[in-house]
């Protein structure tokens, strides 16, 4: 820093005097050990600026801050049993809030749930979702903050979605 500062003729004496003053005094040191080693730490330093932590309330005791927000986020999965081609808006909707849906067409009529397939297929690709199926009369429709994984024999069942096997 001195060097810039006598570059441009913006140093004064008494800074220079402060400087070296500083330089000359090292900070007192005290040794302490650890789990992985040995510490140095500077004896007298000024902590008093560092508020003193406190856990959030409902905290778990021994857990740790990843765990605690983990745990604070929970993802709901919203299923619904759609009677008619109306149902496929509330499918949509969750979708846009990012809620994975799991369609249950067990008592669906064939040809209403082709045009909610249609609709929802269009609406999942849209949002950049996944759209796979569970059971022959089950399909899960997952946004994009979704990660659907399966093993290989699910995958061989297919992905025939319209309409699934009756």
């Amino acid at each position: 820093m001195k060097i810039f500062k006598n570059l441009f003729g913006i140093s004064s004496e008494e800074d220079e005097e402060l400087e070296e003053r500083e330089e000359k005094k090292p900070a007192p040191v005290t040794e302490i050990g650890s789990r992985t080693g040995r510490q140095r730490v500077e004896t007298g330093a000024n902590l008093s600026g560092f508020p003193d932590f406190t856990p959030p309330a409902g905290a778990a005791a021994g857990a740790t801050p990843i765990d605690n927000v983990v745990a604070a986020y929970r993802m709901n999965v919203v299923v619904i049993e759609p009677q008619s081609f109306d149902d496929a808006q509330q499918v949509a909707v969750n979708l846009q809030k990012k809620k994975p849906v799991v369609l249950n067409f067990e008592k669906t009529e064939k040809s209403v749930a082709n045009r909610i397939i249609d609709f929802i297929s269009g609406t999942t690709y849209a949002l950049n979702g996944d759209i796979k199926k569970i059971s022959n009369n089950v399909i899960l429709c997952a946004p994009s903050n979704v990660n659907v994984s399966y093993s290989e024999d699910e995958h061989r069942l297919g992905d025939n979605i319209p309409f699934m096997d009756r």
